[in-house]
């Protein structure tokens, strides 16, 4: 068979609603005959899932042509109890109206499911043909089966609008019944889903909001960088009652949001005056537009609560300093006591070792001199100096100084 894309609606079902996560499960096919008299196996799915599953996408009705086409992905897929069963999550609130609208289908319980897959092996059911010896193709034949697939590729998964369908529309005007099952389980919902739908920004409403440049000058005068931070000006500090300034921490994870709050002139109540980006956490300009667009809850009062958290936190904030500072101080006390040291120790030895010089200089000129004195140069081989009597006191002088020096100077090793 030669290997086209086929497009199939399966007997989906809704099996399970999760709002909080934004998903849906969904029996996405069993063993049953479908509207086409063909039945996909279940064993058929399990051979080469793993295409799908290196790219779980969910479009919008088999689109391919747009990024805005992919509403979701699917969180898991796989063959239980003979049906294909699959969760998908929506990628709804995040900018993309047609993940929107398809999420608020889904989360009513209207919505139908098709698939895009290559048939790799399957088997023709031949009404005319004796079946004596293969059970299951006899069975097939009596239930009016024309086709079996036993070996098919998963490509993609598609949350679709069955009458839309051309493949459904088809098989509509050849049961008429089916546009009325759809008719009769859609059509109350109708007013409810159209609520919805008008809660929804249309695209060309989002396109057309666009700051004007005064806006635009007014908003970046907002925002300020420094060194350490960028800071966002929520309200003007002229509105506030001197002194009230408070800092506070709104998200104590990394990277870390602070703020400024203080009591209002006008109000007896606590409100952000400006919000603190630290930049050793990671932030940039664009991270915290970013995250202050996304939170406008942040011009919010602040309550009691969180003033004494904020409290909590500069306690903390001093406490670190000060710790910091003490170990700081002592490393540099330590490291200054040995500089001193090393230095008053080369001082002292080099000062020991001039005065040296200058001794032994001092007493060899008083020997030639006492050489000089003797009458009658024959003698001079019979004079012995005695060099160890020092008859001035000049060595003893020295080894005092010196004594002292060294208990002055010199600190005692180990």
């Amino acid at each position: 068979m030669e290997q086209e894309i086929i497009r199939r609606v399966l007997a989906s079902e809704i099996k399970r609603i999760n709002p909080k996560e934004g998903t849906v499960t969904v029996i996405m096919s069993d063993e049953t005959i479908d509207r086409y008299n063909e039945i996909i196996l279940a064993s058929a799915w399990k051979k080469r899932m793993g295409s799908y599953k290196k790219h779980p996408i969910l479009l919008s009705s088999h689109n391919y042509r747009g990024l805005m086409n992919q509403i979701g992905d699917a969180v898991s897929i796989k063959v239980k109890e003979g049906k294909l069963e699959a969760e998908f999550k929506y990628f709804h609130s995040q900018g993309n109206p047609e993940a929107d609208w398809a999420w608020v289908l889904a989360s009513k319980g209207v919505a139908a499911y098709s698939v895009g897959f290559i048939c790799h092996a399957g088997r023709h059911v031949d009404p005319d043909a004796e079946y004596a010896d293969d059970e299951d193709m006899k069975n097939w034949q009596k239930a009016g089966v024309r086709y079996v697939y036993d070996d098919v590729e998963l490509l993609e998964c598609s949350h679709v609008t069955v009458p839309a369908n051309p493949s459904c529309l088809q098989n509509s005007f050849d049961q008429g019944s089916v546009v009325r099952e759809l008719e009769a389980k859609a059509f109350p919902m109708l007013a409810e889903l159209e609520e919805e739908l008008k809660k929804l920004t249309p695209i060309s409403r989002i396109r057309s909001v666009e700051m004007t440049d005064e806006q635009k000058e007014i908003e970046n005068k907002k925002w300020d960088e420094t060194e350490n931070e960028i800071r966002h000006r929520v309200r003007e500090p002229e509105l506030f009652k001197e002194g009230s300034f408070r800092y506070i921490t709104l998200k104590k994870d990394k990277p870390r949001v602070r703020a400024v709050i203080g009591k209002l002139k006008d109000e007896d109540v606590m409100k952000i005056q400006s919000l603190r980006f630290p930049k050793s956490d990671g932030w940039t300009m664009t991270e915290a537009k970013a995250w202050v667009k996304a939170h406008p809850d942040v011009i919010k009062t602040i309550e009691e609560k969180e003033i004494i958290m904020g409290i909590d936190d500069l306690e903390e904030m001093v406490a670190s300093l000060k710790e910091k500072f003490t170990a700081d101080f002592e490393a540099q006390m330590k490291l200054c006591l040995e500089s001193m040291t090393i230095t008053l120790r080369t001082a002292a030895e080099d000062m020991v070792t001039r005065m040296t010089e200058v001794i032994d200089a001092e007493l060899e000129k008083r020997k030639e001199k006492e050489v000089e004195e003797v009458v009658g140069e024959e003698k001079q081989d019979e004079i012995i100096l005695d060099t160890t009597k020092d008859t001035d006191g000049v060595l003893d002088v020295f080894k005092v100084i010196t004594a002292e020096m060294e208990k002055a100077f010199l600190p005692k090793e180990g």
